[in-house]
């Protein structure tokens, strides 16, 4: 065989097995909102009246992009159906989300805006609660374990050029599965959202500093 056209199925067959690590259907919304909902906890939203849908213009990457509107600040979140993710404790788990701002979005002050997050279960019912039960990351990076978000003083607008979450966790004691969701805390307006990622990484990868 060729050098050339050997070196071009090796980097076809590494381009198809970096594809096949993402653990996201859909994950650029390409399909529309298929696999995809918005988590609204009630009485958080009796005015926001928050809506999903999905955009044809302003993607990041593609021809579409997920789009998050509320018409006054709420608390909800956009994710795939909850605890999908099957794995084991000490596996280590890399998510990653890029979101922007459209024209006139803004956060209430005291709340975190957009924020990523992850939510630990067991299924056997036999087995103890995992010993974390929720995890947040902001585009800063900051990880924290609690039972609520990690509130950051972030009145004003939110960027309207595309940024990035990304955290790189390990799954605590306790946890047999996971789910996560792009939680839009105390936003109002609209919010792009795309190309999610989440995948298995080697145990070698270096953790998201821990904040608790």
């Amino acid at each position: 065989m060729k050098p050339l056209v050997s070196s071009l199925l090796l980097s076809l067959v590494l381009a198809g097995s970096a594809s096949a690590a993402n653990l996201v259907s859909n994950p650029g919304f390409e399909a529309g909102v298929s696999g995809w909902s918005l988590f609204i906890p009630q009485p958080d939203n009796a005015n926001s009246q928050p809506v999903l849908s999905v955009v044809e213009s302003g993607a990041r990457t593609g021809k579409k992009a997920a789009q998050m509107f509320s018409a006054q600040p709420g608390r909800f979140a956009l994710g795939e159906k909850l605890f999908r993710v099957k794995t084991s404790p000490l596996e280590r788990i890399r998510i990653a989300v890029w979101y922007r701002g459209q024209l006139g979005a803004t956060v209430k002050a005291g709340t975190p805006g957009p924020i990523l997050r992850v939510d630990f279960a067991n299924s056997d019912p036999a087995q103890p609660a995992p010993k974390v039960a929720m995890l947040f990351a902001n585009a800063a990076g900051a990880l924290i374990g609690a039972t609520k978000p990690l509130h950051v003083a972030a009145d004003g607008p939110v960027a309207q050029e595309w940024t990035k979450i990304e955290v790189v966790f390990e799954v605590p004691s306790g946890a047999n599965r996971f789910g996560f969701g792009l939680f839009a805390h105390g936003t109002t307006g609209g919010i792009l959202v795309d190309d999610f990622e989440c995948e298995k990484v080697p145990a070698t990868t270096p953790l998201t500093p821990f904040k608790k």
